[in-house]
């Protein structure tokens, strides 16, 4: 009898396509941060405004606002690939879609399992 040759399908994933895994540290990495700017700006606007201090009412507004960019710009924003430790850049999927990494050099998507949703305004 002859033997069998190793049959790969035409619909099998090509050798060339990046592999997918899963980024070390997300969503704790965005959510932890976010979490403590909220615990800590959203009292202080609370008391603020209900005590007729408008003014520290505004400035924790302009506090949860500002710290929230910072945040978002270290802690999300900057992702090194673990394997090269090359930074790799933050290109925002369309709506629907979860945020990920693509490092071309080690041929790995980077999943973070942080999806954009659709804004509830549109």
């Amino acid at each position: 009898m002859a033997q069998a040759q190793e049959f790969q399908p035409e619909w099998t994933k090509p050798q060339n396509w990046p592999d997918r895994r899963r980024a070390p540290g997300y969503p704790r990495r965005w959510s932890g941060p976010s979490s403590v700017v909220a615990a800590v700006g959203l009292p202080l606007a609370i008391i603020g405004f209900s005590c007729d201090l408008v003014s520290l009412g505004c400035a924790a507004v302009a506090f949860l606002v500002i710290a929230h960019i910072i945040v978002f710009r270290v802690r999300l924003a900057r992702f090194y690939c673990p394997e090269c430790a090359k930074r790799l850049p933050l290109k925002w999927p369309p709506p629907g879609e979860f945020v990920r990494f693509h490092c071309r050099d080690c041929r790995i998507i980077w999943l973070t399992g942080i999806e954009v949703r659709e804004d509830s305004g549109s």
